[in-house]
């Protein structure tokens, strides 16, 4: 029975993960980051980029680590240039993070159930899901998978001294590097405080030393010949970049919420990470075990962070990401130590623990329901149906830096299907061309020459979030073809 029930929670949780990550994923690219990381995948994959050389509107791009870049191009390329398909690589790691939690559920308290109430603790933070979560094509998803794997691997190697286990750490730390610069260097950080505050990790850790010594090489050889080659090719560009990541980002003035050195905090206390009240409890009662090794290390994972990159003069939700696990954790292990009660009060606690989580999950699943479907097909479908018509693609601004080119990827996306449209002119503006059809990705309403053309797939009421794509049709078009554009 123990086995039956164990397996049917496991199926149960990943169900609703697998199900929150992947329903309706196929809603429109947002603005800002993920506009830009999908431009560059559309340009490394369809046009002039190149793995070794990320472009974004043909200018080299080394804001951000390419290896997501690297990952998510044969899928667009196999799947072809579809919102979803950007998103996928993102939605793999969330999964893999589910996976990990787990495995430190078992290492930690030698049973899968504390992970599982972690995973839903997690899916129940709108931070970890949306908005550079993990349904986001962004880097911040996979960066929370490789570190979370990499401080699990850190602490098999503190319990083992396998030597496996210390090289993976820095394979590990140095693809979380490769993925978002510094940001992959929490799990060395996190290390460094307990080498100084826990004696038996010291004792561990000066025991094997040199292998620790190669896999703190590994971690930064990974990120680092790339910046080598880029520096040795590139070198203004790359300096210009390392500029921005470093001395701007980290050290200088900043960019975002300069004066809100609270901001975490207060994220932690908006739910954006799970729900506060199961964080808040299960951290308290949890430093009541704060001699235990275990404890050190998920405590000094979780405040670390908290207190250096609330330092910093660049602050946005999602930088702490990588630290969140920690703090499910610890909500995990107070949970866990009761089972030494009764177990009438045991199962009364743990039910009372998830009323909470319940609401929060709720809330997130009810967002995924309601988020608007936009898809390249509907645009496809009506253009399949008028192959002679005159059609008008109007574009971005290509140096407008959180724009995507969405007419472009139309035009990739109809060459693929074989569909030959006969009058087909490209521009960034209307600039008075008066065709059937013109298809256009998110502008201003007062952009559009209302007078000429009516909205179809996208009314004035519903035509409000980014790159929410629209066909404007010309009003001296027959009634006969409005009434079958109404008909879909």
């Amino acid at each position: 029975m123990p086995q039956i029930i164990k397996t049917i929670s496991i199926i149960t949780v990943f169900c609703i993960a697998v199900f929150m990550l992947t329903k309706n994923i196929d809603t429109s690219i947002s603005r800002g980051d993920e506009s830009i990381h999908t431009r560059v995948v559309q340009e490394m994959t369809f046009e002039n980029g190149s793995f070794l050389k990320p472009v974004f509107f043909n200018d080299l791009y080394l804001n951000k680590p390419p290896l997501q870049f690297w990952l998510s191009t044969p899928i667009v390329k196999l799947f072809g240039d579809e919102n979803e398909n950007y998103r996928i690589v993102p939605i793999i790691a969330g999964i893999g993070t589910c996976i990990v939690l787990l495995l430190f559920s078992i290492a930690f308290f030698g049973s899968i159930f504390p992970g599982l109430f972690c995973i839903l603790l997690a899916l129940g933070g709108k931070q970890v899901i949306f908005d550079h979560g993990m349904r986001v094509a962004t880097m911040d998803s996979l960066l929370l998978f490789l570190t979370t794997s990499a401080l699990f691997s850190i602490w098999k190697a503190l319990q083992t001294e396998k030597k496996t286990w210390i090289l993976a750490t820095g394979l590990l730390i140095g693809l979380a590097c490769f993925t978002k610069w510094v940001a992959g260097l929490l799990p060395w950080m996190v290390l460094g405080v307990l080498f100084v505050t826990d004696a038996q990790t010291r004792k561990t850790v000066l025991k094997t030393f040199p292998y620790w010594l190669y896999s703190a090489l590994l971690s930064f050889s990974i990120p680092g010949l790339f910046i080598a080659y880029h520096l040795l090719t590139n070198y203004q560009v790359t300096i210009d970049s390392l500029r921005l990541n470093i001395s701007e980002r980290l050290i200088g003035k900043g960019f975002h919420n300069q004066e809100e050195i609270f901001l975490y905090v207060k994220a932690i206390l908006h739910n954006l990470y799970g729900n506060i009240w199961i964080i808040a409890i299960g951290f308290c009662g949890s430093l009541f075990f704060i001699k235990q090794q275990k404890i050190k290390f998920l405590v000094i994972w979780a405040l670390l962070p908290l207190l250096l990159y609330s330092s910093l003069n660049s602050r946005l939700p999602w930088y702490y990401l990588p630290a969140v696990p920690a703090l499910w954790l610890l909500a995990a292990h107070f949970l866990h130590s009761l089972s030494f009660t009764k177990v009438s009060i045991q199962y009364a606690l743990i039910f009372l623990a998830l009323i909470p989580i319940y609401f929060s999950l709720n809330q997130n699943v009810q967002r995924v329901l309601q988020s608007k479907k936009i898809r390249m097909d509907k645009a496809v479908d009506i253009l399949r149906a008028n192959t002679d018509r005159e059609i008008l693609f109007v574009g971005v601004s290509p140096k407008i830096q959180t724009s995507l080119n969405m007419s472009r990827r139309y035009l990739l996306y109809l060459n693929r299907l074989g569909l030959s449209l006969k009058k087909v002119s490209y521009a960034d503006t209307f600039d008075n061309i008066k065709p059937d059809i013109a298809v256009v990705p998110y502008i201003r309403l007062e952009d559009i020459p209302k007078a000429d053309y009516k909205s179809y797939f996208c009314p004035e009421s519903d035509f409000k979030k980014p790159y929410d794509v629209a066909c404007f049709f010309s009003t001296e078009m027959e009634p006969g073809f409005r009434s079958v554009s109404k008909s879909r």
